[in-house]
């Protein structure tokens, strides 16, 4: 299956001077020796959310992985915040945040210790207080201290999500604007999605940008969705203002 892209939003009144939080030119990528993704283009600036959709094995999760410098590019370049990833992949890991469709949260670990560890591996410390409050945007306040094997998979995911909260706590935006996120809703109820859309739009309003995979429609305000299919059905289609396997 071979998907093709090409979006490229700019914001009225950004100024010329500023580069995108997020460009990427012409990429085409594959495995297991098939081309899945074929001239995707888009352009991300502060407060911009996209939605990827489509059917499983399209490509969504290796466009992420892609853009986040995990996945090799057969063709094309990604800059992020104006630097080619290529050229500097520590600012790179810098400027953006990626969360994968595995939680990343060792069983044995408490809450608390695998965030600790992940914020040790991004090379800063967080307080309780910085995790209480990740933890609580996500509703899963009090739970620092319980065994990771011991959460069900939507607090897992919660659990994961935490990040994303504790980055806005430590008021990270500035440093690390960009996030890539692969299905991050999966397996939470609409009580903790809610609490996952208002985390994303607080991101958003604080001059990030959001590019995600997601199955289900999130209603995140001002959020477009891009629908990646076969070539054969379309390529991509960006809808305006809609709100709609480790290869996805």
């Amino acid at each position: 299956m071979t998907a093709s892209a090409s979006a490229t939003d700019e914001k009225e009144g950004r100024p010329s001077t500023q580069a995108p939080l997020l460009e990427a030119t012409g990429i085409a990528m594959g495995y297991d020796n098939r081309l899945v993704l074929s001239e995707v283009s888009l352009t991300m600036g502060a407060g911009d959310c996209i939605i990827l959709k489509g059917d499983n094995g399209t490509g969504k999760t290796t466009l992420l992985r892609g853009l986040a410098g995990l996945a090799p590019l057969i063709t094309g370049t990604v800059k992020i915040g104006g630097v080619n990833l290529n050229d500097d992949r520590v600012h790179a890991s810098r400027r953006l945040l990626y969360i994968g469709h595995r939680d990343g949260l060792a069983a044995e670990l408490t809450v608390g210790e695998a965030l600790n560890l992940w914020a040790s591996s991004r090379g800063f410390a967080i307080s309780q207080d910085n995790m209480d409050e990740g933890l609580n945007r996500l509703g899963m306040g009090g739970i620092s201290g319980r065994l990771i094997r011991t959460l069900s998979a939507g607090q897992k995911r919660r659990a994961a999500m935490a990040r994303l909260g504790i980055m806005i706590s430590l008021g990270q935006t500035d440093e690390t604007p960009l996030w890539l996120l692969d299905e991050p809703a999966t397996a939470m109820d609409n009580t903790a999605t809610g609490h996952f859309t208002r985390l994303v739009e607080d991101h958003l309003t604080a001059g990030g940008a959001v590019l995600m995979t997601s199955h289900h429609d999130l209603p995140v305000a001002g959020a477009r969705s891009m629908m990646i299919t076969d070539l054969d059905q379309g390529c991509i289609n960006r809808g305006k203002g809609d709100q709609d396997s480790d290869h996805d």
